[in-house]
């Protein structure tokens, strides 16, 4: 596998000259982290649990380009699914210690209050990749828990944080794990990944959309190259994806 630097992906928005993009170094993390999952929430980034287990929450100001050790969970999960609403972050998805046993419990992590509470349990036989929240009901997918063989299961669930109850949604078209998300328009984009698990060695360049208001899914533009554990993000309208793993 080799790494790739960067793609921009840009979804209904005019076209973007690659010369327009500009890399700024900023303040290290103070510890190594792989298989995070990250957050904005009040212009300040959390980034939560890595591929051994989970660290304190960490905390990254843009402003003063400044790290703070936040609160630690309640025990250890690595390799996160987190959506955030509100004021809350839910983890929805991950392992404990060796990613067996797996996450069975949704683990809220309060911003303001700097401090985690156990909530509701996940369904079983299930261990999401992925979380993302959309009008206050976080949705979660890329089940890779005891799927036989190397696939993806396309179950894809929403948990809704006021009433702590899961419902069923429509499955994932082309199920994925170690893939990319970002939320546009109230949508859930997907983006690339792997189609097995164990091994992670099947790149996608696959990005399905999910509609929440209509409980579809649809395949808009592919990825220029397929790639595996990309990142995704949005500003001003359009989709960024960066880095990842290609054949």
């Amino acid at each position: 596998m080799r790494t790739i630097r960067l793609i921009l992906v840009a979804f209904g928005c005019p076209a973007l000259s690659i010369a327009s993009i500009h890399w700024t170094p900023m303040s290290s993390q103070p510890m190594w982290m792989w298989g995070s999952s990250s957050i904005v929430w009040q212009n300040a980034v959390y980034a939560f649990g890595d591929s051994t287990y989970m660290t304190p929450a960490w905390r990254y100001d843009p402003a003063t380009g400044g790290w703070q050790c936040k609160a630690a969970a309640p025990f250890d999960v690595k390799i996160t699914a987190v959506g955030f609403v509100g004021d809350k972050a839910y983890i929805v998805g991950g392992g404990i210690g060796s990613l067996s046993p797996r996450l069975d419990m949704v683990l809220i992590y309060d911003f303001a209050a700097d401090s985690w509470t156990v909530g509701p349990a996940i369904p079983a036989e299930t261990q999401f990749y992925f979380a993302a929240a959309v009008d206050g009901i976080v949705y979660a997918g890329s089940n890779d828990w005891n799927i036989p063989g190397p696939l993806v299961s396309p179950l894809f669930m929403a948990f809704d944080p006021a009433a702590g109850t899961w419902t069923t949604k429509a499955p994932m078209p082309t199920p994925r794990t170690h893939l990319a998300t970002a939320v546009l328009g109230n949508k859930i984009f997907t983006i690339g990944g792997s189609t097995t698990c164990c091994p992670i060695d099947a790149p996608s360049s696959v990005v399905e959309v999910y509609d929440p208001a209509s409980n579809t899914w649809s395949t808009v533009a592919s990825l220029a190259t397929a790639r595996i554990q990309s990142a995704a993000t949005v500003v001003g309208g359009r989709i960024y994806v960066a880095g990842g793993l290609q054949d």
